[in-house]
């Protein structure tokens, strides 16, 4: 063994190569979920639902990893689903207020 393949230098490759599998997989089943939804819902409220995912992943990272919960965090999840609220509560037609 050569002094670039120590143990420590394969095991902290072995264990990339498995968090690179991890996460081909997840974006994958990403992929395919989005592609599911979309033979079902509209294209914009797929899109707005997708939306969700950093709300969703800075909870769990602070569940998981202990994160924490600064307030900047709090402010950018707080706009997040402000956004997704506005993107998808029906509001008035254009057409119905010239009437």
């Amino acid at each position: 063994m050569s002094r670039d393949e120590s143990p420590e230098s394969l095991a902290e490759i072995r264990a990339s190569c498995r968090i690179f599998e991890r996460e081909a997989a997840a974006g994958a089943l990403a992929f395919i979920l989005w592609v599911l939804a979309l033979q079902r819902a509209t294209p914009t409220r797929v899109a707005n639902t997708m939306t969700v995912n950093p709300v969703a992943a800075a909870l769990v990272a602070a569940w998981l990893v202990d994160e924490p919960i600064t307030a900047n965090l709090v402010v950018g999840l707080v706009a997040v689903l402000a956004g997704i609220s506005i993107a998808t509560t029906p509001g008035r037609s254009p057409r119905a207020e010239r009437a």
